[in-house]
């Protein structure tokens, strides 16, 4: 097992944080872990610098109001994810080859795909995470059937 901290800009957080085997196919995003003024104390080897600078970037996002389609056209997004991935790379540094740290486009990025994923290697490159969105309908699938049981059974 190995732990994966993804950077992911969402309303109310930006650190997400998912155990799972090594060779995992699309891994789960996680649970919430850093919100800015929440830190998971287990995961504490991030310096008030590093938190500071995750805080402004992360508010950066929740100020820039794409919270409609117009204005998340408008939002710098190339500087807003170049800054992302730099600031990756440092919690790459901080945390070492014991976990994973990836970099995830959020869905209000116009120009998001699917799942736009990177991986920081301990050499700080960026690579593209593969994903199986075959797997990812399969899943959906199996979920929505769940549900329909659970909905007939009641």
């Amino acid at each position: 097992m190995i732990a994966t901290f993804t950077l992911m800009a969402d309303f109310g957080c930006f650190g997400w944080c998912h155990h799972g085997p090594e060779d995992e196919a699309n891994p789960a995003l996680g649970s919430g872990i850093w919100d800015g003024s929440y830190w998971n104390e287990k995961y504490d080897v991030i310096d008030d610098d590093l938190r500071r600078d995750l805080c402004v970037w992360h508010s950066r996002f929740e100020k820039g109001s794409v919270w409609n389609h117009e204005a998340a056209c408008q939002f710098d997004w190339a500087s807003f994810h170049a800054e992302g991935v730099a600031l990756c790379r440092r919690l790459k540094f901080a945390f070492g080859s014991d976990v994973r740290v990836r970099y995830e486009k959020p869905a209000e990025d116009p120009d998001c795909g699917d799942r736009d994923v990177m991986q920081i290697e301990v050499d700080g490159t960026v690579a593209p995470v593969p994903w199986d969105h075959e797997l990812d309908k399969q899943r959906w699938a199996e979920f929505a059937e769940e549900i329909r049981r659970q909905l007939e059974a009641d």
